[in-house]
């Protein structure tokens, strides 16, 4: 294409996987000039990409207040098209439209409006009435914009059809995920977990299960990923007889501790604001070639149920999930059969080098001003 885009995400690190990994990546590829302003420590120029730093101030309503900075940043890169990441900068990305005269994308990763109502940091039931009125708002007045990315599919809620649009799912990328070890081959006796750790996410209910599912095979739940909420390190730390913490990792060191694990598990709660969306963790479990065992949330029971690549469970018993890790480390050719069923489906359909035809799909529309 030979042409030039400005990336800008205010709550993202610069090496966001679908910040970085994913899109700016795959659009240097293609031949454009990609230029990346977020959250990072340095200026540099990595995998064809120019990263801008805009650090991120640690209190919440300070970066509120200087969100002003992406529209000077946008406005100090000339370039063919913009493409951004949050609701919030929603406003300044209209201005940014306007003085630029040039087209924008706005790429939406969440349900922002079930965020809000589930968000404990905001108090009273007032604040939030107040911020989800707001986000509704914002979302409708996105229309403006010249495209519209999303990560799962709720385009009808905002009537974002109207828009040249895709869903671009975070599926995993082939060449970060090489040939795993099936169950059966692996030295470690590891059920893992990877995100961010709360109980809203299933912590108690996956210490409790593997507790009890130690009692009947050797097993250990692996933990990968930083705790979001108060309380939850000095759980993990009460039960290390049974829980391996590795912390947060970069997706390299991430990756080569996944090699580990036999079995993917993922409870979340209907409170946690994650219902409706499409976990990328399901599909690295998938990539990883171990079976899986999650909650029976609608937006990927479907995906395990068709892929047969794992089990449902409804409800939050902790005795249901333990009777499956049992299940599957005393039966390893069904682990085997299920893990390799997801690793297929990965392989032939799930992977990001299928879905980011989209992407580039959807920017050869608006850059040649054609309509969907």
């Amino acid at each position: 294409m030979g042409k030039s885009v400005c990336i800008l995400t205010s709550t993202h690190p610069a090496t966001d996987v679908r910040v970085f990994y994913r899109e700016a990546r795959t659009l240097a590829k293609r031949g454009l000039r990609v230029s990346v302003f977020a959250d990072w420590d340095r200026e540099e120029d990595r995998d064809g990409v120019r990263i801008y730093p805009v650090r991120k101030p640690k209190n919440r309503f300070v970066r509120i207040l200087l969100l002003y900075r992406f529209l000077i940043n946008g406005l100090s890169c000339p370039a063919d098209i913009y493409h951004f990441h949050e609701l919030e900068l929603v406003p300044f990305m209209i201005i940014l439209k306007i003085l630029s005269r040039k087209p924008v994308i706005f790429d939406i990763h969440e349900d922002f409006e079930v965020q809000y109502r589930k968000a404990r940091w905001l108090a009273g039931r007032p604040l939030k009435f107040v911020l989800v009125s707001i986000s509704r708002l914002l979302l409708f007045i996105s229309c403006i914009f010249d495209g519209i990315v999303l990560a799962f599919d709720y385009r009808r809620k905002y009537l974002f059809d109207k828009k040249p649009l895709c869903i671009l799912r975070n599926y995993p990328i082939k060449n970060m995920f090489g040939r795993f070890p099936y169950p059966d081959d692996k030295k470690g006796n590891y059920v893992l977990y990877t995100g961010g750790i709360s109980r809203r996410r299933g912590i108690e209910e996956m210490i409790e299960a593997v507790r009890i599912a130690n009692k009947r095979v050797d097993v250990k739940l692996l933990l990968i990923g930083k705790p979001i909420e108060a309380g939850i390190l000095p759980l993990i730390e009460a039960n290390r007889d049974i829980v391996d913490y590795r912390g947060f990792l970069d997706w390299k060191e991430a990756v080569e501790i996944y090699r580990i694990a036999k079995v993917g598990l993922y409870i979340v709660h209907p409170t946690s604001g994650l219902a409706g969306n499409l976990p990328n963790k399901i599909f690295e479990y998938m990539a990883m070639g171990i079976p899986i065992i999650a909650s029976g949330e609608e937006s990927w029971r479907r995906y395990i149920e068709e892929t047969d690549s794992g089990f449902i469970i409804d409800g939050f018993e902790p005795t249901c999930y333990a009777e499956k890790i049992v299940y599957l480390f005393k039966n390893k050719d069904e682990a085997r059969r299920l893990g390799a069923n997801g690793r297929y489906a990965f392989e032939t359909h799930f992977n990001w080098e299928a879905e980011s035809k989209k992407l580039l799909a959807l920017y050869d529309r608006i850059l040649k001003g054609e309509d969907i």
